[in-house]
C-alpha cells in the first residue's frame, strides 16, 4: 500500500516544455519592455514602456501584463539560450508573473500575452536590447527570416 506522503507534491507539471527556437518561432509578437518603478499587487495589469518589437507590428506605447512588482526572485540562473522558466515561475502555476521595478523584460508573446507556455522562458529579465537572451532570440529570427525568403516559390515568369 502506498501513503500519498510518499508521492512528491508538485504545484505545476507539463509533458514538454517547448525549446528556446520553438518559442521564438511560434511567437506572434517580441517585444522589449521596461517595467514602471511601481508596486503593484498580485494579479495586476502593468502598464509595462514598449522598448522594442523584435517581431510582429506594435505601435502602442505600453504592453499591458498580468503580474506584480512587490516581491522579485531573479533573473534566470540558466545559460542562454533559456531551456527553462525564471525563479518566479518555478512553483504555483508554471509561469513567471514577478517583475523587478524597473526592470527590463524580453516578452514572447502570443494571443495577447506571455503566459502561453509552461515552464517556459517567456518573460525573461533582461539587461536590455544588448542582454545575451535578446542577442540570442534576435539572431534566431534573423536566421528563421533568411530562411523564409529562400524557401519563397519563384513566380512562373
Amino acid at each position: 500500500m502506498y501513503l500519498a506522503a510518499n508521492w512528491p507534491v508538485l504545484a505545476c507539471s507539463v509533458d514538454r516544455i517547448p525549446p528556446a527556437t520553438e518559442l521564438v518561432d511560434q511567437s506572434e509578437l517580441i517585444l522589449v519592455v521596461r517595467i514602471p518603478e511601481e508596486r503593484y499587487a498580485s494579479s495586476t495589469n502593468i502598464e509595462a514602456s514598449v522598448v522594442s518589437t523584435l517581431k510582429g507590428t506594435y505601435t502602442n506605447a505600453t504592453f499591458s501584463v498580468m503580474g506584480y512588482t512587490t516581491q522579485y526572485d531573479g533573473p534566470n540562473d540558466r545559460p542562454v539560450p533559456y531551456d527553462f522558466v525564471r525563479p518566479g515561475g518555478r512553483h504555483g502555476d508554471c509561469f513567471a508573473t514577478d517583475y523587478k521595478m524597473g526592470g527590463y523584460f524580453l516578452l514572447l508573446i502570443r494571443k495577447d500575452t506571455p503566459y502561453w507556455a509552461a515552464l517556459a522562458p517567456v518573460n525573461e529579465e533582461v539587461t536590455g536590447t544588448d542582454d545575451p537572451w535578446v542577442i540570442w532570440v534576435k539572431t534566431r529570427l534573423d536566421k528563421t527570416e533568411k530562411k523564409t525568403s529562400i524557401e519563397q516559390p519563384l513566380s512562373p515568369r
